[in-house]
């Protein structure tokens, strides 16, 4: 503020992320800026994984990958520093191994992915999806966040993961929690309970299961509900719970502020993981942007943490119409 004796003057700037009220403020001739945050200042934003080249002289490596399911690796070759659950693509010449690095310099050994299962089974079928579900099925690693496009896979390889964890009596249950944020104007009030009211916002999740428990879907999802193995609910009604032997799905993430992330993430109790979903792309939040969302807040705060592990899914398997839409449009 600047006082002058016989005129005084006061330079007034707004800085807000609504987008509304800075174009009301551009309008009156009032100075409007975005809110910038210590994220939205990065150049780079955590992807989870790295690309890493190998001296030709070190191949031999790779049959003790293969023979332990782990090797140690000089960090000096790395040029950087590597983070717990950080997911590696080591080249070795033509050669190139898919490998997690774990604390202590010891690097899991993953599969390779694989266009198609012949059990009929969901399976990563690119490089990010096979990091993905790596992370997913990891029992070490309690907290799982996975940023991306439209089609990459997110909400489908985190449900296939909790479903197989599930069968294998690892989780009691899987609890699904989205947002119920519309697209567009609001449809208004629907009619019915709860259950019928939150319907629309179930579809996404009940499509992902009808690929992934294949014929008999139906009856076998009703049998989940009714023996409350699966359960798919607003947001909202996580406050106040503590949950213990689940496996809680997140999805929508970026929809999410930083402070409901952090009310989120101190629900799961003992035996319990905790997976979020989102594409930064699609925030329809109108106050949050690619950067400031809740899912990016958590990759970034919790970057470092053995508990956690993070990837950027790039690739989209959906069809060729959905990947030209994501990066056109």
């Amino acid at each position: 503020i600047e006082w002058k004796e016989a005129n005084p003057v006061r330079e007034v700037v707004i800085i807000s992320k609504d987008i509304n009220l800075r174009t009301k403020a551009d309008v009156a001739g009032v100075e409007a800026l975005d809110y910038v945050g210590k994220i939205s200042r990065e150049k780079e934003l955590y992807s989870g994984m790295r690309e890493i080249k190998m001296p030709a002289e070190d191949a031999g490596i790779i049959a003790e990958w293969h023979q332990k399911g782990y090797a140690h690796v000089d960090f000096s070759i790395t040029d950087g520093e590597l983070f717990p659950n950080q997911c590696c693509v080591f080249f070795f010449g033509e050669k190139t191994v898919l490998a997690v690095h774990k604390e202590g310099g010891i690097f899991s050994l993953l599969n390779k992915p694989k266009k198609n299962s012949k059990d009929g089974k969901v399976v990563p079928r690119n490089v990010e999806q096979a990091f993905a579900y790596a992370l997913l099925m990891d029992e070490t690693v309690k907290v799982v966040s996975m940023s991306g496009k439209a089609g990459t896979g997110k909400t489908l390889m985190a449900l296939a993961a909790a479903y197989r964890q599930m069968e294998k009596g690892i989780f009691e249950r899987i609890l699904v929690y989205r947002p119920t944020m519309e697209l567009g104007p609001s449809f208004g009030t629907l009619p019915g309970d709860v259950d019928e009211k939150f319907m629309p916002w179930k579809y996404p999740i009940l499509d992902n299961l009808k690929v992934i428990l294949g014929k008999d879907a139906g009856k076998r999802m009703k049998e989940l509900f009714e023996k409350e193995k699966l359960t798919i609910e607003p947001m909202s009604f996580i406050q106040g719970r503590t949950l213990h032997d689940s496996i809680i799905i997140i999805d929508e993430a970026q929809n999410l502020e930083p402070k409901e992330i952090k009310a989120i993430l101190t629900r799961p109790g003992e035996g319990s993981k905790i997976v979020l979903c989102g594409d930064p792309g699609q925030v329809i939040h109108p106050y949050l942007d690619e950067r400031t969302n809740g899912l990016i807040h958590l990759a970034k705060r919790f970057k470092g943490q053995d508990i956690f592990g993070h990837i950027t899914l790039t690739k989209s398997e959906r069809s060729r119409l959905t990947e030209l839409a994501s990066d056109l449009l």
